[in-house]
């Protein structure tokens, strides 16, 4: 990853409606992605919990930093080719991570199962290059009407997959 084009970048003004013109990436007052270049998404998505670890770029600095979020909860919405994120820690305070991967180059893998009828995987890790994200208890997200359906991680994993 280079500074001219990172694909993660630590942002540090939250709760507002905003672009990060590094990503081409906009997001709504609630740190969700709404846009990748002026495309809106074709799903929403919501993982109670998550990690990254990896390279990101400072939003304010432009240094590029290697390191790791702890487990927060994370935005989550396909965009054309492409996989959006925001890993927002509950201080709103600290800055949030801001992801744009193309699906393409993500490698995806799950670990253990859940659920007692319907098994789904218990942790979801996607890979691109040197960096990772881990999502637990992933729900669909219905933008319109601000519903979320739980229990979606095969239906998130069959979205990245195409």
């Amino acid at each position: 990853m280079t500074a001219e084009t990172p694909s993660a970048v630590l942002v540090h003004k939250r709760r507002q409606a905003m672009t990060v013109e590094q990503l081409g990436m906009e997001c709504d007052e609630y740190d969700t992605p709404v846009a990748l270049r002026g495309e809106e998404p074709s799903s929403w998505w919501i993982a109670k919990q998550a990690g990254f670890s990896g390279f990101a770029q400072d939003e304010a600095s432009g240094e590029v930093t290697e390191g790791g979020i702890g487990v927060y909860s994370t935005a989550l919405a396909i965009a054309g080719e492409h996989l959006l994120g925001i890993v927002a820690p509950d201080d709103f305070s600290a800055a949030a991570l801001w992801f744009s991967w193309p699906v393409a180059e993500i490698q995806a893998s799950t670990e253990g199962t859940k659920g007692l009828f319907r098994k789904r995987p218990a942790v979801i890790t996607l890979k691109r290059g040197d960096s990772e994200v881990t999502l637990g208890g992933v729900m669909r997200h219905w933008r319109n009407s601000s519903r979320a359906e739980p229990w979606q991680e095969n239906a998130f994993i069959e979205a990245l997959s195409g």
